[in-house]
């Protein structure tokens, strides 16, 4: 969050102040801290609704309606805490604590929008990895420059390629390490050199290990 401060409320405001503070800050979530900026608990619209079906006056305290029994993570998380909670509670939004003040609000829209893209990255330099490949052992064949790149452009435009390039599989793996593993061989065959065989231990061994 660019401006932490934003999402927090005093827990001695009224719930109508608490809600209208929540609601400028438009993520339907914020927690709430005492006097000394510690965190007591959450609010989120799902609490606003239950106290407006309770009877609850607007004018109330907001402590009395907000969520002191709430998901939440130590400054020092990884990835999979953060997936934990989201895939295993109906929780949106995961306060990050750190000494008993808020560190930071992870978002699960923003969260696995994050983990999207590093897999699309990751997935891209992969596809990347074994196009050079590719191209190298169309080479070794001697296959024409104009044969290589028309391959190539094809190969970039087929449906199972895009796939392979948007969701993490062992088949991206296997694309990326195979013309590597094949050309190792090959070159070993012509040339003789055991060095062919080494250089396609760890090709081949990432390509079985997906």
């Amino acid at each position: 969050m660019a401006d932490i401060n934003s999402n927090k409320v005093s827990i001695f405001l009224s719930i109508k102040e608490a809600v209208k503070r929540m609601d400028k800050v438009g993520i339907g979530f914020c927690v709430c801290v005492d006097n000394e900026d510690k965190v007591v608990g959450v609010l989120s619209d799902g609490d606003f609704r239950r106290a407006v079906l309770g009877g609850y006056s607007l004018e109330q305290c907001v402590e009395k309606i907000i969520n002191k029994d709430f998901c939440h993570l130590p400054k020092q998380h990884t990835k999979d805490d953060i997936k934990k909670i989201f895939n295993s509670s109906v929780a949106k939004h995961i306060p990050v604590i750190h000494e008993g003040k808020l560190f930071d609000i992870i978002t699960e829209e923003n969260f696995f929008i994050y983990v999207h893209r590093s897999i699309q990255q990751t997935n891209f330099y992969l596809y990347l990895f074994g196009a050079v490949g590719l191209y190298y052992l169309l080479k070794h064949f001697t296959f024409s420059q104009s044969s290589i790149f028309y391959t190539l452009s094809l190969l970039n435009v087929l449906p199972v390629t895009i796939a392979m390039r948007i969701v993490l599989k062992p088949e991206i793996i296997g694309f990326a390490m195979l013309p590597w593993i094949i050309l190792c061989f090959e070159k070993f065959l012509v040339e003789k050199k055991f060095s062919y065989l080494y250089l396609a231990i760890p090709f081949t061994s990432l390509a079985i290990s997906s």
